[in-house]
């Protein structure tokens, strides 16, 4: 028993998680007017691998905008790396898809500004399919008695009556920011300003 308690102590003392704890935000029914009611935020620390899933998730997002230097954007892109810095994606997801004025977000980290941030826009589609079944007609046999060849057919067979399809679509509009490793510390704290100055804040702590 001691055996098995040190070893789930080990596992949970070396798991960790790269999310930032969402502190509060100082006036969410205010924002509900630009996001909706069930709008909600998360923010990340990346690491190398989620950052590449995320730069192509900006380049998606380069190839269906009217880029002035597309080229240079695809490059600018493919050369990011967290040797630059410090990574954290912001991502908010509101009700409906919203106006760039809604999204002229600030950010800082331990009151410090970024050097550089990107930002691009998804769709998650949820899809649930849920079936019902009832009896259509086919062969069912039950034996009669012992020594006997009586018995009796049913006519029983389960197929699909019916399906129900439901979607579900999210709409998350997501901001990468750099800063430099400098502003690190222990305890970290990021913070969000809305477009109507109310603030988003976040902490994470440092192994």
């Amino acid at each position: 028993m001691k055996l098995i308690i040190t070893l789930i102590f080990l596992l949970l003392t070396n798991c960790k998680t790269n999310e930032y704890k969402l502190i509060g935000i100082t006036s969410k029914i205010e924002e509900i007017f630009y996001y909706g009611k069930d709008f909600s935020v998360s923010a990340w620390n990346i690491d190398e691998e989620r950052l590449n899933k995320v730069r192509l998730e900006i380049k998606n997002s380069i190839a269906m905008q009217k880029l002035d230097n597309p080229k240079e954007k695809w490059k600018e892109i493919s050369e990011i790396a967290t040797k630059d810095g410090n990574y954290i994606l912001f991502q908010i997801f509101p009700e409906t898809r919203i106006p760039s004025e809604f999204l002229s977000f600030q950010f800082q980290l331990n009151d410090f500004s970024p050097l550089k941030q990107y930002s691009y826009y998804n769709e998650i589609i949820e899809t649930n399919i849920r079936t019902r079944y009832y009896n259509t007609p086919g062969a069912f046999y039950m034996g009669g008695f012992y020594g006997t060849s009586r018995g009796f057919i049913y006519s029983m067979s389960a197929r699909p009556i019916e399906q129900d399809l439901n979607q579900k679509l999210t709409h998350s509009y997501n901001f990468l920011i750099l800063f430099s490793k400098e502003n690190l510390k222990k305890e970290n704290r990021f913070r969000v300003i809305t477009p109507n100055g109310n603030f988003i804040d976040f902490e994470f702590n440092n192994p």
